[in-house]
């Protein structure tokens, strides 16, 4: 809809809800988490003009388990002060602290560690620095 300066209309839409879905590495596909949202019409970041509250129904998805399968670094949920860099020069995905001088944080949420009695780590040091 085109309007001219100092119109107004009326714009209706339909948001499907694939549109909202994320990639999840717990299951390793796109997922559309239930909850409340808000859709937000605004000239820019800065300047939202309206809101509109949205609820999304569906199954909660189930804690990540842990437990006797590898889990990369970089499946993570959230981290601090952390990089992704190559795992190797052909492929796949690392992470490494953005400052080697400050700690770097990895938070995987609802995990499951049921029946864990130890946990491992592959680690590397970065050869440049020793």
């Amino acid at each position: 809809m085109r309007l001219e300066p100092g119109h107004s209309g009326e714009v209706t839409f339909r948001l499907p809800s694939e549109r909202m879905a994320h990639w999840d590495v717990a299951t390793g596909a796109f997922t559309v988490d239930p909850g409340r949202y808000e859709v937000l019409l605004a000239r820019s970041a800065a300047d939202i003009v309206l809101s509109a509250p949205l609820t999304v129904s569906g199954t909660q998805a189930a804690p990540r388990a842990l437990v006797s399968r590898r889990t990369l670094a970089a499946d993570f949920d959230d981290y601090t002060d952390v990089s992704l860099v190559d795992a190797t020069r052909a492929r796949g995905d690392a992470v490494a602290p953005a400052d080697p001088a400050h700690p770097a944080t990895l938070l995987f949420r609802a995990a499951d560690l049921s029946g864990a009695a130890r946990f491992e780590a592959e680690v590397a040091r970065d050869r440049r620095t020793g």
